[in-house]
Order: C-alpha cells, then structure tokens, then sequence
C-alpha cells in the first residue's frame, strides 16, 4: 500500500477546521442592568408630562365661568352637577380643579347667571330640547358681557362716569338685585313671599 501524501495526510484535519467555523453559534441570553429609581420613574412618567400634585375637593354649588364655557362646548370631562366645577386642594385653592391646571378662574357674570343656571340644570337633566334652548342664549350674554368688560377695562365703575346721580342710583339697585337674585336662587333658606324689590325696598 502506497504511503499517504501530506496533502492527504492533511485533509480530514483541515475538513474538521471548516466544518468547525460553519457551526452556528447559539444566542446567549442578554443580561439587562437592573433599573435605579430614576429610570422606573422615567418610564412610567413620559417625558414633559409631571405628575399632578392637585387633589379633588368637594363640588361647587356655583360653577366658574371656564367650567361653564367648557360645558357649553361639549368639553367637560368631570362628572358633577351644575358644571361639574370642583375645589382643589392644595397650592392653587383658589382656583377650581380644571383651572388650577394653568387657567384662569373666574366668576360667571351675573347679567349670565340665570340662563347659565337654566342650561346647566338642563344638562344634568340630560335635556337636549331645553339645552339647544339656553346655549345660544348663554353664549350671546357672555359675548356682550366680554365686550363690555372690555371697554370697561380694568376700572369696575368706568361706566359710573359720565351718569348722572339718579341714573347711578338707579344702576345700583339693580346691581343690588341681581346680587339677591344670585344669592338666594334655589335656596330653602328665602323667606317666602319675598322678592328682591321687597327685601330691597329700602333703596327705592
């Protein structure tokens, strides 16, 4: 038997060699670091999103006047009655739930006080007729309200100026019986029989 050459002697080590590099080789499990605090904290709070430090306070017998507008548009997303407008407790008391959220708060002017009141009870009553009744009434008041508090500007009694003391007399009575008006709707606690031109008969 003729002797091996080295080139034959050589070819099954070289043939182990190659089928050696085309074995695959099998994934190995990914260890991951463990999560600090401020990467948990990061995850559950996206990014430019902070965490509200507000908290619900009791409903407002009187909602503000955002409340109010976002119920007329068919954006409140509270569940109460009469707007749904809620104290807050904590740095922003002064304002309401929804607006201590960066808006102003302001009271709803009385001039649109028993419409609004009319549209809201309508509303909880989910009365779509007397709803489509008061909205456009509602929101025409306000329109006049903001125009004239915007000739006003930012002194209350510019419109004092230039009336006479009788017609001023006159302008606060009536700003005296809204404000009854306003104080006493729907109160148990209203004498009966006695109306604003009563109580206020003093002023005449």
């Amino acid at each position: 038997m003729a002797p091996k050459t080295r080139a034959a002697a050589a070819a099954p080590k070289k043939a182990a060699a190659t089928k050696k590099k085309l074995k695959p080789k099998r994934p190995t499990a990914r260890k991951s670091a463990p999560k600090t605090a401020a990467a948990a904290k990061k995850a559950v709070a996206p990014k430019g999103i902070k965490e509200s430090s507000r908290t619900i306070g009791a409903l407002r017998a009187v909602p503000c006047l955002g409340c109010l507008k976002s119920c007329l548009a068919g954006k409140q997303t509270l569940i109460g009655a009469r707007g749904a407008c809620y104290d807050t407790v904590g740095a922003d008391a002064h304002r309401c739930y929804k607006c201590s959220s960066g808006h102003k708060c302001l009271p709803i002017p009385p001039d649109v006080m028993k419409p609004a009141l009319e549209f809201l009870d309508a509303r909880d009553a989910r009365d779509a007729d007397e709803m489509n009744v008061w909205r456009p009434v509602v929101k025409t008041l306000l329109r006049f309200a903001e125009e004239e508090a915007a000739e006003m500007g930012d002194d209350p009694n510019a419109d004092l100026i230039k009336m006479t003391p009788e017609e001023r007399r006159a302008a606060g009575r009536a700003a005296a019986l809204r404000l009854f008006d306003c104080l006493w709707l729907g109160s148990s606690a209203r004498p009966s029989g006695q109306d604003g031109d009563n109580a206020l008969g003093v002023l005449k």
